[in-house]
């Protein structure tokens, strides 16, 4: 007996190092967080007055986005380097990475780097990433937080690569594509939190 429960705790702690080194597949869980059989039985959601809602509670200010509204806001922030997180609350790796992320954006945003983080969790996982959120404030200008329109074709929407999170990408200051962080790749390459602070600050120099 006590075999077996050894053997279990082995096969468990080696899925859980899997589903590290692989990422999480860019598929949205229910609220209640567990995988749907359908997707297409989530709805779709519809943009609401975030910034309103969040001026009067004291939560972060969630925008919802399409992929031309993250191009705006690309747009937005010419002549900066921006660095796009895409993440999500069923991500652990996305979350373990989120601090880090946000750190970037304090210590390089008078260089001229912006940060925007992208949720692709559904409408319905609102609270868990509000509460997610209310641990990074983005009360500095270079940080932004905003959502996905819709969770269930994020992935062809904003073409995430491999279809895996965690997923980031850094803007030149041109607003072109500089460099792109994919997990889970064939190749097997992956990447950390000191390849993405070394690319930024690449692309800082590139810039001046």
């Amino acid at each position: 007996m006590t075999n077996s429960s050894s053997l279990c705790r082995m096969a468990g702690l080696l899925l859980t190092g899997f589903l590290l080194a692989t990422g999480c597949s860019g598929r949205s869980p229910t609220s209640t967080g567990e995988a749907p059989s359908n997707l297409s039985d989530q709805t779709t959601d519809q943009a609401a007055p975030a910034e309103a809602s969040a001026a009067a509670t004291n939560e972060p200010a969630i925008k919802v986005v399409d992929a031309q509204g993250l191009d705006e806001i690309i747009e937005n922030n010419e002549g900066r380097v921006v660095l796009v997180d895409f993440w999500a609350t069923w991500c652990s790796p996305c979350k373990k990475m989120f601090p880090h992320t946000v750190e970037l954006a304090r210590q390089h945003a008078a260089e001229g780097l912006s940060v925007v983080t992208v949720s692709c969790d559904s409408a319905k996982a609102e609270p868990q990433v509000v509460a997610f959120l209310q641990q990074f404030p983005a009360q500095e200008a270079a940080l932004e937080h905003v959502r996905v329109a819709d969770d269930r074709t994020f992935v062809d929407d904003f073409k995430i690569e491999n279809g895996t999170l965690p997923y980031l990408r850094i803007y030149g200051r041109d607003g072109q594509v500089l460099r792109t962080f994919v997990q889970g790749d064939p190749q097997g390459s992956g990447f950390d939190d000191a390849d993405v602070e070394a690319a930024v600050k690449e692309a800082l120099a590139a810039g001046k």
